[in-house]
């Protein structure tokens, strides 16, 4: 970068001779700040490209303007930049007249050389002029910098022509060496061509694709070029991308899409089904036991002398039948329901990478875990999932690929037995009780009818709300559910979740600082009485931090 913007140094030398190269410039005084006072504009009014024999002279002319205007009595410095050999400046320091105008005479010196003299005043930015000068005549490149990389195709080229060096691997070039530079905007024609360069030097064209802050996000080099006269070379830049740095804190969803789940929720139906699913009586009895936690204890005595006649369980039975609902019809319908929730797995939390000397760490703080959401919209939102003193102790085992911006998963597991996910899982839909298998539950178990059943009674509607039904419904089924969820869980040792593949990296803003990760995971994921089921996911990452 700095062969490309760094191009002035300052020097109180006002001649040079001698015909070995020699790194200078001639300057008549340090150029004020640009920007403070009113606004200057040099004007060169000379041929801003010279091509000068051995020992020729020409005349410089340049005006200079503050608001539109000439202005008289304004110094104005001439100075030579870059390697100009023995060439020599009349004047380096010439006011303007009152035309706003001033001129000096530049002669060429005896050495083939490419240089530039620059223009300046302290209120305005500087003005250059090419200079060649040799005594083989000129010739011109025709550079094709088409970029066609992985960096960004909307980035902003610089095409350098330096004379008398070679590539440099580590992008390092003297400024003295500068023979001609131009910029390619994005969107432009991809060719730039520099014309008047002297024939019999040697030149190297440097490459360089910048992005929106400056970094360099690709370079090329063709050196020993050589400028036949009279003739254009061609020249083609071959790029090479610069590598993205994977460093940083990431937010990562990790969104897991299991194979079928059914062995594992017929499993707990079964053993759901095999405690005998409450009948009206167990209901009413566990509507009892709730009045007396609720501390309505007349109420509760009430309906526990109606329960023990029979005529509240048959009128309750009588209501249940009426509705097509069955406790045991309303387990069917919960794993039902909570199967295809089942089938989508997210985690999430902050990926800490870090990249150093070509190797690459990471650290996964999984602190999220839900399931459902899956990519159609008619599917229900993600249903978050409680692991109580289960972990997931997430373990990462990372390669970075920099020739392809990927970074390689080799191995990333959690530590979480899949017959404990579903555990936690069947727990949150029935705390949960806008889940959809809660749901389907209430609805096919009977705990709607109980509801309308005490919202009829006059003695039990003013103590017993819905909400308070629904817990005397869920309280009856809970020997069932709980011998389901035992059977799903079983052992719990030794299961885990392991995918590996692919993430490609994305750098969005031209910092060479990865700001996306997208890719596709597969693997399996078993533990517990459950077989290992496969798995695909998708590996999602947005930088959050440094």
């Amino acid at each position: 970068m700095r062969g490309v913007f760094l191009l002035f140094f300052s020097s109180t030398a006002i001649a040079l001779s001698g015909c070995e190269p020699m790194e200078v410039t001639l300057d008549g005084g340090a150029a004020g700040d640009a920007s403070s006072g009113p606004s200057g504009r040099i004007l060169v009014e000379s041929n801003a490209t010279l091509t000068l024999g051995y020992g020729e002279a020409a005349e410089l002319a340049v005006r200079y303007f503050e608001e539109g205007a000439p202005r008289a009595g304004e110094p104005l410095r001439f100075a030579l930049d870059g390697t100009a050999q023995d060439a020599a400046l009349r004047a380096l320091t010439v006011t303007t007249g009152e035309d706003g105008r001033a001129r000096t005479r530049l002669t060429a010196g005896s050495v083939r050389s490419v240089f530039r003299v620059r223009v300046s005043a302290e209120r305005a930015a500087p003005a250059w002029i090419d200079v060649s000068v040799s005594d083989a005549g000129f010739g011109g490149l025709a550079v094709d910098a088409r970029y066609e990389g992985a960096r960004t195709d909307e980035a902003r080229r610089m095409v350098t022509v330096y004379a008398g060096v070679a590539c440099d691997p580590a992008g390092s070039y003297p400024a003295s060496a500068i023979a001609r530079q131009a910029g390619i905007e994005p969107g432009a024609a991809p060719e730039v061509t520099f014309q008047t360069l002297p024939a019999g030097l040697a030149y190297t064209v440097v490459g360089e694709v910048l992005g929106a802050t400056g970094t360099r996000l690709a370079s090329a080099c063709k050196d020993a070029i050589e400028v036949v006269a009279n003739e254009t070379t061609a020249v083609t830049l071959r790029w090479e991308d610069a590598a993205l740095a994977p460093s940083g804190e990431y937010a990562v969803e990790l969104a897991l899409e299991l194979d079928d789940l059914g062995a594992v929720t017929t499993r707990g139906l079964d053993a759901g089904l095999a405690v005998a699913p409450p009948t009206a009586p167990e209901m009413l009895g566990a509507l009892v036991a709730e009045l007396r936690a609720r501390g309505f204890e007349l109420e509760a005595d009430a309906l526990a002398l109606e329960v023990a006649t029979g005529t509240a369980a048959a009128d309750l039975a009588s209501a249940l039948d009426a509705a097509g609902a069955d406790p045991a019809e309303g387990l069917r319908a919960f794993f039902a329901a909570l199967l295809p929730l089942l089938g989508t797995v997210r985690v999430e939390g902050p990926l800490r990478l870090t990249y150093e000397a070509a190797r690459i760490g990471g650290a996964w703080d999984a602190r999220a875990l839900s399931v459902g959401g899956a990519h159609d919209p008619d599917s229900p939102p993600p249903l978050p999932v409680a692991l109580g003193d289960a972990r997931l102790d997430p373990s990462l085992r990372l390669g970075w690929q920099p020739d392809t911006d990927t970074l390689a998963v080799e191995s990333l597991s959690l530590a979480l037995p899949l017959s404990t996910l579903v555990g936690a899982a069947m727990e949150a839909a029935l705390a949960e009780r806008t889940s959809v298998p809660w749901l389907a539950l209430r609805e096919a178990a009977g705990c709607e009818v109980l509801a309308r059943w005490v919202a009829d009674d006059a003695a039990l509607r003013p103590v017993c709300n819905a909400a308070c039904a629904e817990a005397a419904c869920l309280a009856a089924l809970d020997g069932a559910l709980e011998a389901a969820a035992a059977a799903v869980r079983g052992e719990p040792s030794g299961g885990s979740l392991t995918v590996r593949g692919t993430v490609a990296a994305q750098d969005d803003d031209g910092d060479l600082v990865v700001d996306r990760l997208e890719g596709d995971l597969r693997g399996q994921w078993g533990g517990g009485v459950a077989s290992p089921v496969g798995v695909s996911a998708t590996f999602d990452g947005m930088r959050a931090h440094p």
